[in-house]
């Protein structure tokens, strides 16, 4: 197999202008580029990665640290981050925490052994401290979907608490009074700023928020299962129900179903973010994918231009998207 020396003795070139083509670099000129480029694909030339990023002390990797990559909403996040990162030219390491701050140091420590160029992250918890050593090894750093304060890193986050005020203005202009929230962990932004978001929307209409209507459970399907068929076994239960994550929604639709109830003639259902296997479901969509884009615009940006300064909070507007759960359209058949 061919190595570089090859390839530049072939090409009448330095092994320094190779190296350049090789890794993309704009000083090269695009006759002898495509001159190269030519050789390397006859020579089924393969660049040793490793190598190239113990010399440059960074690699063309990029790392996603996700709570669950099977969780559909976190899927689309990172296909929004790889596909922007192939476009660059860049590689994607996948990390899956699962919520579990262990798991979470582990992958980070394994990034900085394999010299990673940056690292976007929806992380495990609010406490933040862990991550500094990102800052203090100079790897750049996202925040996607939660953010965490006192950390240098930019962050892409949605308008929560505005989006889950609409959503429960949106159920309350329907004529529901009793509207129970059933929430992600507060300790996580996101859980912190939909509930407040709800509180907001029923200080506004002048109703009393009570505490048997506000439910915060771990942020999986069995937590919001068992929790819903709590909340139905009462007497003064729910009219409607607003869900603030997918993994919560599908465990309270379970609930649902299994207690002989129909959505939305029994009870009202709205969620952040649609699922589509339930394509009725009434939610404020966050357009993960173009999130996803927009956070490995920014890592990739830090990278290349090396800067640790002006660090963006980009906060962007969800879509409500209207639909039978929330008994705008009552039908007859359950969904």
């Amino acid at each position: 197999m061919a190595n570089i020396y090859d390839i530049a003795k072939k090409a009448s070139v330095s092994t320094a202008t190779v190296s350049r083509v090789i890794n993309h670099d704009k000083n090269v000129s695009d006759k002898t580029r495509k001159k190269i480029l030519k050789i390397l694909e006859e020579e089924n030339y393969v660049f040793n990665a490793n190598a190239g990023s113990l010399r440059r002390k960074k690699t063309q990797i990029i790392a996603i640290i996700v709570p669950d990559i099977k969780n559909p909403y976190f899927n689309n996040l990172a296909s929004g981050i790889e596909e922007k990162a192939f476009d660059k030219n860049y590689n994607v390491i996948f990390c899956s925490t699962y919520e579990d701050l262990n798991r979470e140091e582990k992958y980070m420590k394994m990034l900085i052994e394999k010299r990673i160029a940056g690292v976007i992250i929806i992380p495990a918890t609010n406490r933040g401290s862990h991550l500094k050593i990102f800052n203090e090894k100079k790897i750049p750093l996202v925040f996607l979907d939660r953010k965490i304060i006192g950390i240098e890193a930019d962050c892409v986050v949605s308008d929560d608490r505005n989006a889950a005020k609409d959503l429960t203005c949106h159920l309350l202009k329907l004529g529901y009074k009793k509207i129970a929230i059933i929430n992600c962990p507060t300790v996580l932004s996101t859980g912190k700023d939909r509930l407040d978001g709800y509180l907001d929307a029923l200080e506004e209409s002048k109703i009393t928020a009570k505490d048997e209507y506000i439910k915060e459970v771990e942020n999986n399907e069995i937590s919001a299962y068992n929790i819903l068929k709590e909340m139905m076994s009462k007497k003064n239960r729910p009219e409607a129900v607003f869900t603030t994550t997918n993994s919560i929604t599908k465990g309270v639709i379970k609930a649902i179903h299994e207690k002989g109830l129909v959505i939305p003639n029994d009870i009202a259902l709205v969620c952040f973010d649609g699922i589509e296997t339930y394509p009725f479901l009434t939610a404020c969509e966050q357009h993960a994918y173009l999130r996803g884009g927009i956070a490995c615009d920014l890592i990739i940006d830090r990278v290349e231009k090396n800067n640790a300064q002006d660090f963006q909070n980009v906060i962007l507007k969800t879509v409500l998207d209207i639909r039978e759960s929330c008994g705008c359209k009552i039908r007859k058949h359950s969904f």
